[in-house]
């Protein structure tokens, strides 16, 4: 998505610019004489980790093909490079492993700096991947900063929202639309669209208001919703939109925004909600 950071879409995490998270999938199934493997989520914040199968690993690894010290991986920094991790078979000092690491399907010959993405396979039959939080372009941190202003404009968030929203992206390199969604107060959904809003064209659905397909594809209504403001709007001839922000659904300045983005919608049928009292 739009706003996230250079992770694997399966992986559920945030975190500022440089940081790598290590994802070892389970072993399951396995003959009755094993033991299944549970998975592991690790942020990897030392500066050097040992992983193995022996109990003083940093990173243990409970698989019988797997080497008592199989790998060590150094994090390390520099003003050019930023954050690196570098990962090298076996102890570091000449002892490698007996099985062998496969960085996305190549034999670990030497130390590597490992990349976001890089499958890895411990052994015969472990396998994992690395993520490392890429520094968003600078195009991308403006987009967020725009984005903050529109959410205020059209009245999703808070004044106080978008003023903490800003200071915590300064103070922990996060993308404003990063903040928003930790704190649950928007949808990724609506972030998505509004990040995306000059290239989005909804198709036309025979029988259904076109803004009304607009909305609900930003997460902001209800397929149900929708359905309930078109059958008051039937009963009351009213604007179905109105009957949202009649019901608070939705506010008059988010509505307005929606109807003056997209000229091919029917303005005449929303003019009583155009002319709505913001106050």
């Amino acid at each position: 998505m739009a706003y996230t950071q250079a992770l694997h879409p399966e992986v559920n995490w945030t975190a500022p610019p440089g940081q790598a998270l290590l994802v070892i999938y389970p072993l399951t199934d396995l003959p009755s004489n094993e033991e299944d493997m549970e998975g592991q989520t690790l942020p990897l914040l030392q500066a050097r980790m040992r992983i193995g199968r022996d109990v003083v690993c940093d990173l243990q690894i409970k698989d019988r093909y797997v080497s008592r010290t199989h790998a060590t991986l150094s994090r390390t920094e520099s003003r050019s490079l930023g954050i690196c991790y570098s990962l090298v078979d076996g102890d570091g000092q000449g002892t490698v492993s007996s099985n062998g690491i496969f960085i996305n399907g190549v034999r670990l010959q030497s130390a590597r700096d490992l990349q976001d993405g890089d499958r890895i396979q411990w052994g015969l039959r472990v396998l994992s991947t690395f993520h490392q939080v890429q520094e968003p372009p600078p195009e991308v941190v403006q987009d967020h900063l725009f984005l903050g202003d529109l959410l205020f404009e059209i009245e999703l968030i808070s004044a106080a929202q978008l003023r903490f929203a800003q200071d915590q992206s300064r103070q922990q390199g996060l993308l404003l639309g990063e903040i928003l969604l930790q704190h649950n107060w928007i949808k990724a959904q609506t972030i998505d669209f509004l990040l995306q809003i000059d290239k989005v064209v909804m198709p036309q659905v025979v029988g259904k208001p076109p803004v009304g397909e607009y909305l609900r594809s930003a997460g902001l209504v209800t397929e149900g919703q929708l359905n309930e403001a078109m059958q008051l709007q039937k009963r009351k001839r009213a604007y179905f939109a109105a009957t949202l922000v009649e019901q608070g659904i939705i506010t008059p300045a988010t509505l307005k925004y929606f109807l003056s983005r997209y000229d091919h919608l029917d303005q005449s049928r929303a003019s009583t909600v155009m002319n709505l009292d913001l106050n």
